[in-house]
C-alpha cells in the first residue's frame, strides 16, 4: 500500500475532526435538553415583545420614553385616579408587592411601579402626584396628551373607552382592563397578569421571571 501524502492525510485528519465534533454536539445535546418555558400563574410571552418608541410624561413632569424602561422591571397598570374600586385594589398591591420586595433590597431597586392613567383631562400631574404619594412615593404616575396615551396603550393592546361628556364635565366614566404588565429590564413586554391577581402569585411569578432571564 502506497504511503499517504501529507495533503491527504491533512484532509483525512480534518473529517475525522468535523465527524467527532458532530457526534460530540449529538451526545451533548442527548445529555442537556434545552430548558422549557417558564410555568406561572400569568402569561408570559417568548419571545418578549418590543416597544416602539413613545412619550409619556410622569408625576413630577419629567419625560417618560423607552429609555425609562431599560435597566429594570417594570410592573404597569393602566387606569384613572377617580376609579371606585379596581385601580384602589390593584395600587394596593403594588404597594404590598413593593414592601415584600424590600427584603431584597437589590431586586427592588431594579423594579419600578407605573400607573398609566387614561384620563388625561382630569388626572393631571399634581393629581396624580397625590395618587402616588398615598400609595408608595417611589411609584410613578404618568399621563400625557390624549394622542401620545392612546398610542402607548394600543403598543400594548390595552383598551379603555372613556365615557361621553360635555367640555368641562368631571363627572364620567371610564371603562378600562385589570390587567397587569410586566416589562423587562430590555424594554420589552415580558408578562401579563390577569385579574383577579393574588399578591402571592404574582410575588412568586415575579421570582420565576426575574431568576429566569437573569
Amino acid at each position: 500500500m502506497s504511503e499517504l501524502s501529507p495533503a491527504r492525510r491533512l484532509t483525512i485528519l480534518m473529517m475525522m475532526t468535523v465527524v467527532a465534533g458532530l457526534l460530540s454536539g449529538i451526545w451533548w445535546m442527548k445529555k442537556s435538553p434545552p430548558p422549557q418555558p417558564i410555568s406561572i400563574t400569568g402569561t408570559v410571552l417568548q419571545p418578549a415583545r418590543p416597544l416602539g418608541a413613545f412619550h409619556l410624561t410622569d408625576h413630577k413632569l419629567q419625560d417618560f420614553d423607552q429609555r425609562q424602561l431599560q435597566g429594570k422591571w417594570s410592573f404597569m397598570f393602566f387606569g384613572y385616579t377617580n376609579c371606585p374600586d379596581i385601580c384602589p385594589t390593584t395600587l394596593f398591591l403594588f404597594k404590598m408587592l413593593a414592601a415584600k420586595l424590600l427584603t431584597q433590597s437589590d431586586l427592588y431597586k431594579s423594579t419600578q411601579f407605573l400607573f398609566v392613567s387614561v384620563d388625561p383631562e382630569r388626572d393631571t400631574a399634581e393629581v396624580l402626584a397625590r395618587y402616588m404619594d398615598y400609595y408608595n412615593p417611589d411609584f410613578k404616575g404618568l399621563t400625557g396628551t390624549a394622542e401620545e396615551i392612546k398610542q402607548f396603550t394600543t403598543m400594548l393592546g390595552v383598551p379603555y373607552i372613556i365615557g361621553e361628556h360635555e367640555p368641562g364635565q368631571k363627572n364620567y366614566t371610564v371603562d378600562h382592563t385589570g390587567v397587569i404588565i410586566l416589562v423587562n429590564p430590555q424594554g420589552g413586554f415580558q408578562a401579563v397578569f390577569s385579574p383577579p391577581q393574588k399578591l402571592d402569585e404574582v410575588y412568586t411569578d415575579y421570582l420565576k421571571l426575574v431568576n429566569y432571564y437573569q
